[in-house]
Protein backbone atom coordinates (compact mmCIF):
# COMPACT_ATOMS: atom_id res chain seq x y z
CA UNK A 1 0.00 0.00 0.00
CA UNK A 2 2.92 2.35 0.19
CA UNK A 3 2.29 3.83 3.90
CA UNK A 4 4.37 2.85 6.99
CA UNK A 5 0.95 4.25 9.04
CA UNK A 6 -2.79 3.70 8.35
CA UNK A 7 -5.27 6.43 9.90
CA UNK A 8 -8.65 6.68 9.65
CA UNK A 9 -10.44 8.94 11.14
CA UNK A 10 -13.29 8.15 13.82
CA UNK A 11 -15.62 11.60 13.14
CA UNK A 12 -16.54 12.28 16.52
CA UNK A 13 -14.98 13.99 19.95
CA UNK A 14 -16.98 11.89 22.36
CA UNK A 15 -14.80 9.05 23.44
CA UNK A 16 -17.54 6.78 24.22
CA UNK A 17 -18.81 6.51 20.45
CA UNK A 18 -14.68 6.17 19.22
CA UNK A 19 -14.53 3.33 21.79
CA UNK A 20 -17.73 1.76 20.06
CA UNK A 21 -16.83 3.05 16.56
CA UNK A 22 -13.00 1.76 16.27
CA UNK A 23 -13.51 -1.48 15.59
CA UNK A 24 -15.51 -1.50 12.85
CA UNK A 25 -12.64 0.51 11.49
CA UNK A 26 -9.97 -1.46 12.39
CA UNK A 27 -12.11 -4.44 10.61
CA UNK A 28 -12.03 -2.19 7.27
CA UNK A 29 -8.42 -1.55 7.55
CA UNK A 30 -7.98 -5.17 7.77
CA UNK A 31 -9.72 -5.91 5.24
CA UNK A 32 -7.52 -3.40 2.75
CA UNK A 33 -4.78 -4.28 3.86
CA UNK A 34 -6.19 -8.22 3.08
CA UNK A 35 -6.56 -6.65 -0.41
CA UNK A 36 -3.26 -4.77 -1.45
CA UNK A 37 -1.34 -7.98 0.48
CA UNK A 38 0.97 -9.19 -2.09
CA UNK A 39 0.44 -13.78 -1.68
CA UNK A 40 3.36 -14.97 -0.62
CA UNK A 41 4.75 -18.48 -1.56
CA UNK A 42 3.08 -20.53 0.94
CA UNK A 43 -0.22 -18.88 -0.16
CA UNK A 44 0.13 -21.12 -3.54
CA UNK A 45 2.09 -24.24 -2.78
CA UNK A 46 -0.57 -27.06 -1.99
CA UNK A 47 1.80 -29.45 -0.74
CA UNK A 48 2.94 -26.67 2.33
CA UNK A 49 -1.14 -25.62 2.68
CA UNK A 50 -1.35 -29.83 3.35
CA UNK A 51 1.76 -29.89 5.61
CA UNK A 52 -0.36 -27.21 7.38
CA UNK A 53 -3.30 -28.20 7.41
CA UNK A 54 -1.82 -31.63 9.56
CA UNK A 55 -0.22 -29.27 11.85
CA UNK A 56 -2.96 -27.31 12.65
CA UNK A 57 -5.18 -30.62 13.31
CA UNK A 58 -1.80 -32.42 14.73
CA UNK A 59 -1.75 -29.66 17.64
CA UNK A 60 -5.64 -29.84 18.31
CA UNK A 61 -5.75 -33.68 18.66
CA UNK A 62 -5.72 -35.83 21.61
CA UNK A 63 -2.90 -38.25 21.91
CA UNK A 64 -4.92 -41.38 20.24
CA UNK A 65 -5.84 -38.66 17.49
CA UNK A 66 -2.12 -37.79 17.39
CA UNK A 67 -1.19 -41.29 16.60
CA UNK A 68 -3.38 -41.95 14.27
CA UNK A 69 -2.37 -38.69 12.12
CA UNK A 70 1.19 -39.65 12.59
CA UNK A 71 0.62 -43.08 10.50
CA UNK A 72 -1.55 -40.52 8.11
CA UNK A 73 1.23 -38.09 7.33
CA UNK A 74 4.06 -40.72 6.72
CA UNK A 75 1.84 -42.34 4.54
CA UNK A 76 1.63 -39.17 2.93
CA UNK A 77 5.23 -38.55 3.22
CA UNK A 78 6.48 -41.35 1.14
CA UNK A 79 3.60 -40.67 -1.26
CA UNK A 80 4.84 -37.51 -1.90
CA UNK A 81 8.81 -39.14 -2.49
CA UNK A 82 7.52 -41.54 -4.09
CA UNK A 83 5.96 -39.14 -6.71
CA UNK A 84 8.95 -36.79 -6.67
CA UNK A 85 11.05 -40.00 -8.33
CA UNK A 86 12.48 -41.23 -4.61
CA UNK A 87 12.62 -44.70 -3.87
Amino acid sequence: MGKKRLLKSLETTDLRVARIARWNAVANLQSEIAKHRTPGPEDQDPLLLEAMAFREEFVRADVARRNDLMYQITDRAEEIDLAAGGP
